[in-house]
């Protein structure tokens, strides 16, 4: 009948909300418009936010692959089914028949990796380098350029009284060149103090004869072409004058680090330098403008009693931190890709 009321339909339960229990309201129902204001527009849900620290995007390109829960963790297991990168707190572990197997969350075996730094540009090494040129001022680097001043002055002094000491002081001052390349290869970035003295034929004249070899295997077929073949000879000369330019850099490094006759080999020397060969040209030329600064230094003359002497010490020894600083940078940068130990 018409006129009969008709009671109201039951509610329709629904089925808890999980935001409920908490007193929320949920995201859906906020996101809801209601339906009585005609006048306010509608929005559209929000996407639902992934739950914290499960982010899955690409970790910025300056750091290394990140754990997708501990983002601020390296990652060292990679999930063979889902593809995702979790550190070792991240995974089950367990043992099969005496083999240990890690178990990413989503039911899939992992596998250890390892990813590595990329290697750093030309201008990233360039700018390296020119931190050596302040390394000898910096920190407790600048005491021992005091004391290298010092020492270097005295032995300076005793040269006016024996020419013959000459020689001997310039072999220390070599050893104390290599001191600091293996310093820095070892990743040491405090002075490395000084030179152990043993005698005088190991500490002195040992790294002399050494830089000797070094000078006559660089410098000694182009000055012979120069001079003994007429015409092209020159010409020979010049070029084999620059490829020891080239040589004796890398050459002395070599030696420093493999302490052997292995390193003045000219075609590990020369095949070194074509792995990173535009990165050994930015720190060959660096040092090789120390090396002739340090020479220069050697014969300058410097018009100040007493103070004169240890003012050229101070600038030798300075000079002398920033060759040997240039050299170890390069091969703590690229010693795996040279592959020499």
């Amino acid at each position: 009948m018409t006129g009969q009321l008709r009671a109201p339909p039951a509610a329709v339960k629904r089925r808890p909300d999980p935001a409920d229990e908490d007193g929320d309201v949920p995201e859906r129902a906020r996101a809801m418009p209601n339906s009585s204001d005609s006048t306010t527009p509608t929005k559209s849900a929000p996407p639902p936010a992934a739950p914290a620290g499960w982010s899955m995007e690409t970790p910025p390109p300056t750091t290394l692959v990140r754990c997708a829960r501990h983002t601020d963790v390296d990652a060292t297991q990679r999930c063979q089914l889902c593809g995702a990168h979790w550190c070792r707190m991240c995974v089950a572990i367990g043992d099969e028949r005496g083999v240990v197997w890690r178990r990413c969350q989503c039911g899939g075996r992992c596998e250890a990796f390892a990813v590595e730094a990329p290697p750093a540009s030309a201008q990233d090494f360039g700018a390296e380098l020119l931190d050596a040129l302040r390394y000898p001022f910096t920190g407790a680097a600048r005491v021992q350029v005091i004391g290298g001043a010092v020492m270097f002055g005295v032995l300076s002094w005793l040269i006016n009284v024996s020419f013959l000491l000459g020689p001997l002081i310039a072999g220390y001052l070599i050893a104390y060149v290599e001191l600091v390349i293996s310093s820095t290869v070892k990743g040491k970035d405090e002075p490395p103090g000084f030179p152990d003295f043993v005698t005088v034929g190991e500490s002195m004249l040992a790294p002399l004869l050494r830089m000797l070899l070094l000078l006559l295997i660089s410098f000694g077929p182009g000055l012979l072409a120069w001079n003994l073949l007429p015409g092209a000879g020159a010409l020979l000369g010049g070029l084999l004058f620059i490829a020891g330019l080239a040589y004796f850099p890398m050459a002395l490094l070599s030696v420093s680090v493999l302490d052997s006759i292995d390193g003045y080999d000219p075609r590990r020397v020369f095949g070194s330098i074509g792995v990173v060969p535009h990165q050994y040209a930015l720190a060959a030329t660096l040092f090789m403008v120390v090396f002739a600064l340090i020479l220069g230094s050697g014969f300058a003359p410097i018009d100040l009693p007493i103070v004169g002497t240890f003012l050229r010490g101070a600038v030798i020894f300075a000079l002398a931190t920033i060759a040997g600083r240039v050299l170890g940078l390069t091969y703590r940068r690229y010693g795996k890709q040279l592959g020499w130990v």
